[in-house]
């Protein structure tokens, strides 16, 4: 019997084909050469150290041996081929970014947009707010006077209860009419932004509509004013002169007695001084009987911070009271003496109205106020009194008769205030004096001081 050793199988190799131990295989032509009674010698597989020996396995009947045709062996299964490497990944994008709808134009129109739709509700709010005062105050008036059951309302006519009088519809009439603030031929406003019914455009209708009215007998104008512009002061007192002289000539001529409160002073007693007769407060101040033009220069002001006017006008008086240029000496000559010409007109109405000579009104007519004792001692009003002293003058003058008080009224004239181009211009001329700047707006306008 041969014995073959075999030796240690190597290291397997990485993913190598399984080890085979080697054998000695008995081919056909030795295993014919050998006598028939001989044995075929066995094949004995001493394995490596550390493993313990099996015995090969028997072929099985019918399979061929290992001497047999096509009994080879195969050659060992080679390893599945790699798969080639993947192609590197292309690089990610970068992110895309939204399309760039907010441009410049576009956040412009979103501004703009925003700032009409907050003016439309600011003047939206303010408006009705303004309307729903205006009504809620015209229905609470009515309920209080019994507005329902009066007869002149109908007619745009409203009685006043100004203490007793007359209810009988055959009674005169006398026409209240408020004359309060500055006086100027703009609307003004009061406090809560809606048109006062007492400044000198609303006493002006009030005076010609009035003259127009065959039932009013005469009119008691309260006044408390410090004056104003000389050309809204004459047309006052050219409205209440042509009032009188409507029914001069008849057995029941019309008058008017005025009323002063806290002060009448100026253009306020150029009106009044067409007035018949005049009852002032104990504590009124009046008289300020002067004319004045003022204006503001800064033209040094603005020279030293680098301002320069630029003004192209039609000849070298066009710019006179301009705030950036000085007045010339032949300047300061012509407005002096239109200042002059309007003083004199001034003294002669009062001269007129109150039947003093102009030499005597001259001398009163610097520019002095006068308390209402004064101004009686001086001849500038008729008598010192209160509300119910005018009431009794008025009743005197009508013969003892108790006069139904009336007041006009004017529909719709907050709506037509608001959305008049003078409104803006009425705010803004009340507003700039009370500053302390006036006339930066315009050519100031000649006043009655």
């Amino acid at each position: 019997m041969d014995t073959i050793h075999v030796p240690p199988a190597p290291a397997p190799a990485p993913a190598p084909a399984p080890s085979r131990a080697s054998t000695t295989i008995i081919t056909s032509a030795e295993k014919a050469a050998e006598p028939a009674s001989a044995s075929r010698p066995s094949t004995t597989i001493i394995p490596p150290a550390g493993k313990s020996a099996e015995p090969a396995a028997e072929p099985a009947p019918g399979a061929p041996g290992p001497g047999a045709p096509g009994a080879e062996s195969a050659p060992p299964p080679e390893p599945p081929p790699m798969p080639p490497p993947l192609p590197p990944a292309p690089p990610a994008p970068p992110p895309r970014r939204p399309p760039a709808v907010a441009t410049a134009g576009f956040w412009r129109q979103v501004w703009h947009g925003c700032l009409v739709s907050s003016f439309a509700l600011v003047a939206g709010t303010i408006l009705l707010l303004l309307l729903l005062s205006r009504g809620c105050s015209q229905l609470a008036a009515g309920i209080e006077r019994g507005r329902a059951s009066d007869p002149f309302a109908k007619t745009g006519v409203e009685s006043l209860n100004l203490g007793s009088e007359a209810s009988e519809e055959d009674a005169p009439r006398v026409l209240y009419v408020r004359l309060r603030g500055e006086i100027s031929s703009e609307s003004g406003v009061s406090s809560a932004w809606a048109p006062d019914p007492g400044s000198a455009p609303a006493a002006l209708r009030a005076i010609r509509r009035a003259t127009l009215d065959p039932e009013i007998d005469a009119i008691l104008l309260d006044v408390d004013s410090p004056g104003g512009d000389v050309t809204a002061s004459d047309v006052l007192w050219d409205a209440l002169q042509a009032f009188r002289a409507s029914r001069q000539d008849t057995a029941t001529p019309r008058f008017v007695v005025a009323l002063f409160g806290a002060t009448a002073a100026s253009g306020a007693y150029y009106a009044a001084a067409a007035a018949d007769c005049i009852v002032a407060h104990p504590t009124t101040f009046t008289g300020s009987i002067g004319v004045k033009i003022e204006s503001i220069n800064i033209r040094k002001l603005a020279n030293d911070n680098g301002v320069q006017a630029v003004s192209i006008t039609s000849g070298k008086n066009k710019n006179m009271l301009s705030p950036m240029e000085d007045l010339t000496q032949e300047q300061r000559a012509m407005l002096q003496k239109q200042v002059d010409a309007m003083h004199a007109r001034f003294v002669e109405i009062v001269a007129k109205g109150r039947r003093l000579s102009e030499d005597r009104v001259r001398a009163l007519a610097d520019g002095r106020i006068l308390l209402a004792p004064e101004a009686k001692e001086a001849g500038l009003v008729d008598e010192i009194g209160y509300l119910d002293d005018a009431r009794a003058e008025v009743r005197k003058r009508l013969g003892g008769r108790m006069p139904l008080y009336v007041r006009y009224e004017e529909e719709g004239e907050l709506l037509r205030s608001l959305i008049s181009p003078s409104y803006v211009g009425s705010v803004l001329r009340e507003a700039i004096p009370s500053a302390g700047l006036p006339a930066l707006l315009g050519t100031p306008a000649p006043r009655a001081e």
